[in-house]
């Protein structure tokens, strides 16, 4: 358009328009390659492990030299710096500079999302331990990915199907709530406030359970409580379903305090470790049903529901 108006040309229509766009733009559209740092992840005995569209290499400098990639400019030297000691999520987009750069940097931030709901699912103290952004704070546990965690990363089945979720464009109802939840989860672990953090762990779950029409604290406790006891991937034992049921309204009132009273001193370590555990898991076994080919969340209420009728039944 800018130069239509210097060159005082106007097009005879759209299409003529189009074709002048696409003149301007085809030259500067191609395949641009972006690294960014990945701390609180070390590779052991692995140089790579792909993650969907995106890939995990041990270092930036040793995995420019294998790719045969173009080598930094001086310019950029305290990038390179900054980049050089630490693993790398590594990623290759067609389009204009600008695309390209955007959709790296949503695929990285959803695919650290991801890999701290693998820690968060593997850890004893879920995903408050663990760093993957920025410089951290305190003392964060390394996220470690050795051969036998590449394979389960990379090999078929729930991670590798997970990391591939991340980047499609066309998505299930299920598909797409696992999105927003693992967008939330990295977003929650970052935050170096404990109350956001907790916030935002609910944010995660309530992708899945808060469905617009029923009580929202009855609706994440019923979820909640039949997928960590009868999901894929369960943490509880069916004996414990009416206590785990009470605890899951008892973390949610304090969220309610936080969101709706401003309260920011009344979440406890133990309250955070617990529910980046619960959302982890919630996502991890969202994954497995999503797998399993699960089209929608409503579907899935509904057989939460009858569950949740019978035990509440039997207590």
């Amino acid at each position: 358009m800018e130069s239509c108006f210097s060159k005082k040309l106007q097009p005879s229509d759209g299409r003529e328009l189009l074709s002048l766009l696409q003149k301007q733009l085809e030259p500067r559209i191609r395949d641009h390659t972006f690294l960014i740092a990945l701390q609180g992840v070390k590779m052991v005995g692995v140089s790579d492990a792909k993650l969907g569209s995106m890939l995990v290499v041990d270092s930036a400098e040793r995995h420019i030299e294998r790719a045969k990639l173009p080598q930094p400019e001086k310019e950029i030297g305290w990038v390179w710096k900054a980049l050089k000691g630490h693993a790398c999520l590594v990623g290759t987009f067609r389009g204009t500079f600008d695309a390209a750069r955007r959709k790296f940097s949503q695929q990285a931030h959803l695919t650290a999302g991801l890999l701290a709901v693998a820690a968060g699912y593997t850890y004893d103290r879920g995903a408050t331990t663990f760093c993957s952004w920025g410089s951290g704070f305190g003392s964060h546990q390394q996220f470690e990915i050795d051969d036998a965690r590449r394979q389960e990363l990379t090999g078929a089945g729930v991670w590798n199907y997970a990391f591939h979720i991340l980047g499609k464009t066309k998505m299930s109802d299920v598909e797409e709530a696992i999105n927003r939840a693992v967008y939330w989860y990295g977003d929650a672990h970052r935050d170096p406030v404990a109350v956001m953090q907790f916030v935002k762990y609910w944010s995660c779950i309530e992708c899945f359970f808060s469905l617009g029409d029923a009580e929202v604290t009855e609706s994440l406790a019923l979820g909640v409580s039949t997928v960590l006891t009868f999901g894929h991937f369960p943490l509880y034992e069916r004996g414990n379903y009416a206590a785990t049921r009470a605890s899951v309204k008892s973390l949610y009132s304090k969220r309610s305090r936080a969101v709706h009273g401003a309260s920011h001193e009344h979440v406890r370590a133990g309250d955070l470790v617990l529910l980046s555990q619960w959302a982890a898991l919630v996502i991890v076994n969202m994954i497995s049903f999503a797998h399993a080919d699960l089209p929608t969340r409503r579907i899935l209420f509904e057989r939460l529901k009858r569950i949740d009728f019978d035990e509440c039944a039997r207590a």
